[in-house]
């Protein structure tokens, strides 16, 4: 199976390749996109009329730049749960999501 991009991911409202920077946050990884948010607000010719507003788009950045973490934070909780639990049933199913071997 293909892993995911090494971390850290992290998030920027900047992307030097395009002249309305701001307006077009992306989530990278080193000096490699890992996806571009687009909003109601961007500039890109094509994806201006449907989306999130900017800010949500920003706050959905955040949150997939954090998921490699998240992944290994939850991975090293479940390890301290009851297997049996709602809550580590719940847990094993997100991982398995995230690692694309839905259970």
């Amino acid at each position: 199976m293909i892993e995911h991009s090494t971390g850290p991911w992290y998030f920027s409202r900047c992307d030097l390749g395009h002249p309305d920077n701001y307006k077009n946050p992306i989530v990278g990884s080193g000096r490699n996109y890992i996806a571009r948010l687009f909003n109601n607000e961007s500039t890109i010719e094509g994806c201006t009329s449907r989306g999130p507003s900017l800010g949500e788009a920003e706050a959905n950045g955040r949150l997939v730049a954090s998921a490699p973490e998240l992944l290994i934070a939850l991975e090293a909780v479940v390890h301290l749960l009851t297997r049996t639990s709602p809550e580590c049933v719940h847990a094993v199913s997100a991982i398995a999501k995230a690692r694309g071997s839905y259970l």
